[in-house]
Formats: C-alpha cells, sequence, structure tokens
C-alpha cells in the first residue's frame, strides 16, 4: 500500500532518501507544470524547473503536520510561490535594465519621471494587450447562453450552483457546459 503524502513527507523530512525519492516522483507533475508556466523568466526550461524542485524539497523541509494545511497543497504552494518570486526579480532586473540608458559617457539613468517603476514592462503590456484583444474577439463568437454562461462565471464569479440557479440548469450541466465553453476558448486562443 502506498504511503500517504503526509506520511512521506514526514519521513522524507527525518532523512528517509527513498521518501524524498518518492515525493519528487509523485509531485513531478506538478513541478513541470509550474516550471512550464513560469520559464519564460528563466533563462531556460532546465532553470525554471531546479528552481520548482528547489522549491518543493524546501517544502517538504518547512511542512509541520500540526499546522493544519493540507500537506499537497502546502507543497503546491511552496513551488509557485518561490517561481513567482524568482520571476518578480527577473521582472524589476528587467525593469531596472529598461531604465538605463548608453550615453557617450556611459550608463546614465532615465530621469524619474520617464522611468516609472510601477509601469509594466512595455512587452509585457504588449502582449497583455493583445491576449485581451484575442480574449474578446473569441468571447465575441460565442453563442449568447455561452456569452452569458461566461459572463456569470468569470465577470460576476458566482458558483456553477448558483449560475444553474439563474438559468434553471443543474450544477452538473452548467459544469459540463462551461468545461466546452473553455475548452473552445483556449482552443480559438492557441491557433
Amino acid at each position: 500500500m502506498e504511503d500517504s503524502v503526509e506520511n512521506l513527507i514526514v519521513a522524507a523530512n527525518e532523512g528517509d532518501e527513498k521518501a524524498m525519492l518518492r515525493v519528487l516522483e509523485r509531485f513531478k507533475p506538478l513541478v513541470r507544470h509550474h516550471a512550464g508556466a513560469f520559464c519564460c523568466f528563466f533563462d531556460d526550461w532546465e532553470s525554471a524547473e531546479m528552481t520548482a524542485v528547489t522549491a518543493l524539497l524546501e517544502g517538504v523541509r518547512t511542512y509541520a503536520p500540526q499546522c493544519g494545511f493540507v500537506p499537497a497543497y502546502w507543497l503546491k504552494c511552496a513551488v509557485y510561490n518561490s517561481l513567482r518570486a524568482a520571476a518578480r526579480k527577473a521582472q524589476r532586473e528587467r525593469r531596472l535594465l529598461l531604465r538605463t540608458v548608453v550615453t557617450a559617457d556611459g550608463m546614465t539613468d532615465l530621469p524619474p519621471e520617464i522611468a516609472d517603476e510601477t509601469a509594466p514592462l512595455p512587452e509585457t503590456a504588449l502582449l497583455e494587450k493583445e491576449l485581451r484583444c484575442r480574449l474578446r474577439r473569441a468571447v465575441a463568437s460565442l453563442s449568447e447562453k455561452e456569452r452569458t454562461l461566461v459572463h456569470l462565471r468569470y465577470t460576476c464569479r458566482l458558483s456553477e450552483k448558483r449560475i444553474g440557479a439563474v438559468i434553471g440548469r443543474s450544477q452538473s450541466g452548467v459544469s459540463r457546459d462551461l468545461a466546452a465553453v473553455v475548452r473552445r476558448l483556449r482552443e480559438t486562443l492557441e491557433t
């Protein structure tokens, strides 16, 4: 019988190398998923994956059963937060680089009124604008019923159960319809 995640983490904390390897194997899909999502902020995909593995190991080391967190959620948060912090650091470094200009005398900082620290990076703003535009077109191509579902779920932030009550459908029917709409939107955005 396979050990629970919590038992594996506790055993790994106590120095059991086999338990640590089983934890790494069990959470490999999570590590690969998050590394893939954040790899654009790293030099290469392997660096992102190594950061995620390091975060997973740190999450194993810091997990305390008495904290009340579900162990898998604890590790997922450790990996995500570590990658997010590394991504923010990379963005800050790029922003600092963009604030610096080369002059005949050497490097100099841009004036503060031009170099706004809080402003998004130009390429990030362009990508976000393009994505919003493509998403708007994709949503516009949906039927009225599908647009209503998307609006209620993602704009009004209603639960599937409440949406069902509003439009007179069961929760499972709403869930099925939303999954189909999201799948269509993904396909549209990926092409």
